[in-house]
């Protein structure tokens, strides 16, 4: 019979709950600003994957970005194509203007604060279970953050065309973008840590027990 390594009284997982939040709020701090400047390359590939009406004139680090303030952002500058299709419209584009939109760069690191504060609270029950929960994060947390983050940037951009010429069309990539600045990265950085608590839970029950409990 495996007993919890970890106090599951509530008092235990208040604490652990409490210490997560603060270790993951200094390691967003910290590292926060290295972070962001070490992704810009990875985020410029990965908007051209999803954005091909396109060209990248300037994608960088700055703290004044479009309806932010001071707040350290992703600033990207566009360039259109000439010929743009906005649903079932093809708009022709003047290819010497320029669109520039920002995001937070603390979207980047959003699901992860989220998530270290719920792993850390949940009780484990065999050690080895926190470097599954440790894989699990970082895994599952970069590919979130390489998926939201260039279609936020593009929801963006498309919602200067969809304004212009059909501002009463259905865009779910406006939706998308829209759900991913109210919340949907705090949903996000739950999910992963379900996931983590899930999956280090179903590996540790496939293992045989030793007699350390490790």
């Amino acid at each position: 019979m495996s007993t919890s390594l970890t106090r599951t009284t509530l008092p235990g997982i208040l604490m652990r709950l409490v210490i997560g939040t603060l270790l993951s709020i200094a390691l967003a701090w910290w590292g926060g600003p290295q972070l962001a400047q070490s992704y810009l390359p990875i985020l410029k590939w990965a908007y051209t994957q999803v954005d091909t009406d396109n060209d990248i004139i300037a994608l960088a680090v700055g703290e004044h970005g479009v309806n932010h303030g001071d707040d350290r952002v992703y600033a990207l500058t566009i360039a259109p194509h000439p010929y743009i299709y906005v649903g079932d419209r093809m708009v022709s584009t003047n290819t010497q203007g320029r669109g520039r939109v920002s995001v937070l760069t603390a979207y980047l690191w959003q699901p992860f604060v989220v998530a270290l504060p719920l792993l850390l609270a949940w009780p484990v029950r065999r050690c080895r279970e926190w470097s599954i929960r440790a894989i699990v994060l970082l895994s599952v947390g970069s590919i979130v953050v390489m998926v939201d983050l260039p279609t936020l940037m593009w929801s963006e951009v498309w919602s200067y065309y969809i304004t212009s010429v059909a501002p009463d069309r259905f865009s779910a990539l406006l939706i998308w973008g829209h759900l991913l600045k109210n919340g949907g990265q705090t949903l996000f950085g739950i999910v992963v840590a379900v996931l983590a608590v899930g999956l280090g839970q179903a590996w540790q029950s496939s293992m045989p027990v030793n007699s350390n409990g490790a």
